[in-house]
């Protein structure tokens, strides 16, 4: 019995000129696998004035969402971008309640690590 986690990413490929829009959770990391991608984020308020949130990622380039919220990724040419989203409280506590149980099997003789 082992517990996977979310470790495999979301693949987008976009072409010249288009555009994904989404919405991601705070923390969800993006990596800029090909080509030039420009991240439109969830604005962030000053006051009573809306201020746009725009990162441009080149190849091998990162970036992590910092608020919850509706996210468009514009590429300029061909484009592939990978994405994982954090893992939930529950996940994680899934994972540390499976672990454990795993432990006890083993320890007990009732299974094996293989």
């Amino acid at each position: 019995m082992t517990f996977h986690s979310k470790l495999q990413p979301i693949t987008t490929v976009l072409h010249a000129g288009e555009s994904f829009h989404t919405t991601l959770r705070a923390g969800t990391q993006l990596l800029v696998h090909k080509g030039e991608v420009t991240v439109n984020g969830p604005p962030l308020w000053l006051a009573d004035t809306m201020v746009p949130v725009r990162t441009v990622l080149a190849e091998g380039g990162g970036h992590r969402v910092a608020t919850t919220g509706s996210v468009s990724l514009c590429a300029t040419g061909d484009a592939e971008v990978h994405h994982w989203a954090p893992a939930s409280q529950w996940e994680l506590a899934a994972g540390w309640v499976l672990a454990r149980a795993e432990l006890f099997l083993v320890r007990f003789g009732f299974a094996h690590r293989g």
